[in-house]
């Protein structure tokens, strides 16, 4: 039985919408798989990194709280317990905690490193942390410090509106040798990456960008 030109065209342009709605469905199904697996092996590297911080310092998993529940804080824990790991770890002494007017990153960096901070005037909350000693007089035993462009061991920035290329240029030349300056990623394009990573490439200058449970920038001066 001969078909029609018609007949013989529908049948094609039916089974191209077939293979069409296939390969769309193969698509959704293997990124949602993909999806589920990179968050299981995030969740698996948390729990990791957070044993390995463990180990370093005995008070892991006490930070002040309080205070955070008071502040409304969103800074994650294990980003927090990174940052004092690093300090300890690296024979650390000095500091700036420049972290998007979250005045809690700095509180409980200096509680947990016994130290003071310095912190950036044009972003730090200072009618914030006024009213945070006198809440919590108790419990805040440090005094953070205006910085003024001191030498320092380790920076740690988290900022809206400022690119990690312009964090660099403004903090880089202030780190002391062997120091480190860790950018938070969250608000940082691609293209802020690709730029940063040329120009650390071309600088020779070492960095990695890497998770802990956010993703972090982090640079040493060697």
């Amino acid at each position: 039985m001969v078909q029609d030109n018609s007949t013989i065209r529908t049948a094609l342009i039916v089974s191209a919408i077939v293979f069409v709605i296939f390969s769309w469905t193969l698509v959704i199904a293997f990124r949602i798989k993909a999806q589920k697996m990179r968050k299981k092996i995030l969740q698996e590297e948390s729990r990791k990194t957070f044993e390995e911080l463990s180990s370093l310092r005995s008070d892991m998993g006490t930070l002040p709280y309080k205070i955070k529940d008071y502040l409304k804080s969103k800074v994650d824990d294990y980003d927090l317990e990174s940052f004092i790991n690093t300090f300890y770890k690296n024979n650390y002494k000095t500091s700036l905690i420049d972290y998007e007017q979250d005045i809690f990153a700095l509180t409980a960096f200096q509680e947990k490193t016994k130290s003071f901070a310095y912190f950036n005037s044009e972003t730090f909350n200072i009618i914030q942390w006024n009213d945070l000693v006198e809440k919590f007089k108790d419990s805040i035993n440090y005094t953070p410090r205006v910085y003024n462009n001191e030498k320092v061991d380790l920076i740690i920035v988290k900022s809206k509106n400022i690119s990690n290329h312009e964090i660099f240029k403004k903090y880089y030349s202030n780190l002391n040798l062997n120091g480190m300056l860790i950018i938070d990623q969250k608000n940082q394009s691609s293209h802020d990456k690709k730029i940063i990573t040329n120009h650390l490439k071309d600088q020779n200058i070492v960095f990695e960008f890497s998770h802990v449970k956010s993703q972090f920038l982090y640079i040493v001066k060697k």
